[in-house]
């Protein structure tokens, strides 16, 4: 059921153009036989989602540390741990 619904909107989004042509590929996958493996997570839907937050909801670089952006060029602050946490800005 999976192959079926999954081939379904992947042939959907390259007719409507949201993907590159894909015809071929979908119907050589149509013949192939799919084994879809998936088990449960580990404990609850809430330790699932308190699990992945940590990852998709990371700031790489906070608005705080942006110090300035102009002509193309932005000014960062950062800590230099080998220099007792001295914090200083970097172009």
């Amino acid at each position: 059921m999976f192959q079926g619904k999954f081939l379904a909107l992947l042939e959907q989004a390259c007719d409507k153009g949201k993907i590159p042509p894909a015809n071929n590929e979908i119907k050589a996958s149509r013949q192939k036989s799919w084994v879809v493996y998936a088990k449960k997570p580990f404990g609850s839907p809430q330790t699932v989602l308190d699990y992945l937050g940590r990852y998709t909801h990371r700031v790489a670089l906070s608005n705080e540390r942006i110090l300035s952006v102009q002509n193309g060029q932005v000014t960062l602050s950062y800590r230099d741990r080998k220099d007792g946490d001295k914090k200083d800005g970097l172009s």
